[in-house]
């Protein structure tokens, strides 16, 4: 039940951080190649946690997570974390903890992750890059505004019109697919490099194993100084779930 497994190709550490319900498997051997060599990792150490789809899961995953990256690092070396899906919200609480340990995060990549209220703080890492599309029915409903029951105690109920059953629920822990936290979410972040990739209906929620279609755009934005800011947004509500962050391949680099 080790908590990491570690593919060791020389000694810069990647950490990558699985989402909801899912595993380290998630990461293909060809989305670890092509991100170690756009962010010059050589080692790759792949974080397990519950995957249980509420916050303090995610809150517990991230301080197990700090304990890894605290133990597994080497100071003198850049730092990386990669998220899927929830696994980013996981990555960013990670970064902000290490912050207020003095530890910096170089760079924090997040695939198709719901944005909630988890934001980086200012100075948690050096450059935050997002990629996602805008037809991610998993990203979009990654939201808190109802918790669904993962165990419930039924009991028969004799007499009136219904005979309906009575269902109180005992578990809000979000340990099976289809329960724990659910609601409308945002795609982009507003204070990262925004990378919109086109959809892809057989890959809907796996954009993390499609590198082919961002592999391009990632190295630029990590590697070549492109540093685009959004403009200001509206915080994210219930009723406005539209991404309003433009493509980075649209936008130019004026570095």
């Amino acid at each position: 039940n080790t908590p990491i497994q570690a593919i060791d190709l020389d000694g810069l550490e990647a950490f990558y951080v699985h989402g909801t319900w899912s595993n380290p498997s998630t990461f293909s051997k060809s989305t670890i190649i092509t991100v170690n060599q756009i962010t010059s990792n050589t080692k790759s150490i792949e974080f397990k946690w519950s995957g249980n789809n509420t916050t303090n899961a995610r809150k517990k995953a991230a301080l197990e997570l700090v304990d890894v990256v605290s133990k597994n690092r080497d100071p003198s070396q850049p730092l990386t974390l990669v998220g899927h899906s929830h696994g980013g919200n996981v990555a960013i609480l990670t970064a902000n903890i290490l912050k207020k340990k003095g530890i910096k995060v170089d760079n924090i990549i997040t695939i198709n992750t719901p944005v909630r209220e988890n934001q980086l703080d200012i100075g948690a890492s050096m450059k935050h890059v997002n990629i996602y599309h805008d037809n991610d029915p998993v990203q979009l409903n990654g939201g808190n505004l109802a918790n669904i029951p993962d165990k419930a105690i039924v009991i028969p109920v004799q007499g009136g019109l219904s005979n309906t059953p009575l269902v109180i629920p005992t578990s809000f822990e979000g340990s099976k697919i289809g329960t724990g936290e659910i609601g409308p979410a945002g795609s982009s972040f507003k204070s990262a490099i925004n990378i919109r990739v086109p959809f892809d209906k057989y890959n809907i929620h796996n954009t993390h194993n499609t590198p082919n279609k961002w592999q391009e755009s990632l190295d630029k934005a990590i590697n070549h100084k492109l540093n685009i800011i959004p403009p200001p947004q509206k915080i994210f509500s219930p009723q406005d779930n539209t991404s309003l962050i433009p493509s980075v391949d649209k936008r130019k680099n004026e570095d």
